[in-house]
């Protein structure tokens, strides 16, 4: 007595699943009702024929393919040249001044409720050349960051990294302190690619540490340069990368 096993009417996958069973030697028969192809099997190959078939399927189911990441930095280029723009216009004169009383990190502000300074801080620049800096190194990051990330991922990821280091920064400081510049925003992105590159841990906490410290020491150590806001950005980039990670791995 003959059971259907498989009824198709791609003549392709019809063949394909014969030769299967043709390779394990399992007796059956190719017919043709109406619209459809179905192979037939005896009672007693069955089960086996059904196994072989499921087997067959399981080691040629194509992999889902991940969309190709556009790798290209044309977007980051623009987006901080238009940004790099648009914060020349607050060293003017008439109103320098007036944007840092407003909006500079200000430690004891923001702890009287003034949470907006983590973030307006992170675009207003002592001159031209702080500026300058922090965006070269800003958009040269992000390019590596564009491997991993789309171009949207990878300013919010930046930007909730250099947020979140200035409130760690300033709510953190027992004295009063001040603190501006996208520097912060910077090391969350040497955070992020530190935590979004590989799967070890510890190899990712040692490289990222190492890094941080040489581009420390690049930058100097002098009065101006807010060591902790670099510290807790990076951080906190390391630590969005790490969501980010498992966020993308549960829903692949």
């Amino acid at each position: 007595m003959y059971q259907v096993l498989l009824a198709t009417n791609e003549e392709k996958e019809l063949w394909c699943h014969s030769l299967v069973l043709l390779a394990r030697n399992i007796p059956h028969k190719v017919v043709r009702q109406g619209q459809y192809y179905c192979i037939l099997v005896p009672d007693e190959f069955l089960t086996q024929a059904f196994y072989e078939i499921e087997a067959y399927r399981k080691e040629n189911k194509r992999p889902r393919q991940k969309k190709p990441q556009d790798l290209s930095c044309e977007g980051v280029f623009w987006s901080f040249f238009l940004l790099t723009a648009f914060l020349m216009l607050t060293f003017d004169l008439s109103w320098h001044s007036k944007l840092f009383i407003s909006g500079a990190g200000n430690s004891s502000l923001l702890k009287q409720g003034e949470w907006w300074r983590a973030i307006t801080a992170l675009f207003l620049h002592k001159d031209p050349a702080h500026l300058l800096g922090n965006m070269f190194f800003g958009a040269l990051f992000m390019c590596f960051l564009r491997a991993r990330l789309s171009l949207w991922e990878a300013w919010g990821l930046t930007l909730a990294s250099g947020v979140l280091g200035n409130l760690l920064n300033l709510y953190l400081r027992p004295g009063p302190h001040l603190s501006i510049g996208f520097s912060t925003a910077v090391f969350g992105e040497i955070g992020l690619l530190a935590s979004l590159g590989g799967s070890n841990l510890r190899k990712e906490g040692l490289l990222s540490a190492g890094f941080i410290l040489a581009f420390l020491g690049l930058l100097g150590t002098g009065e101006d340069v807010d060591l902790g806001a670099h510290l807790f950005g990076a951080l906190s980039g390391f630590l969005l990368g790490k969501l980010t990670r498992r966020f993308k791995s549960s829903n692949e």
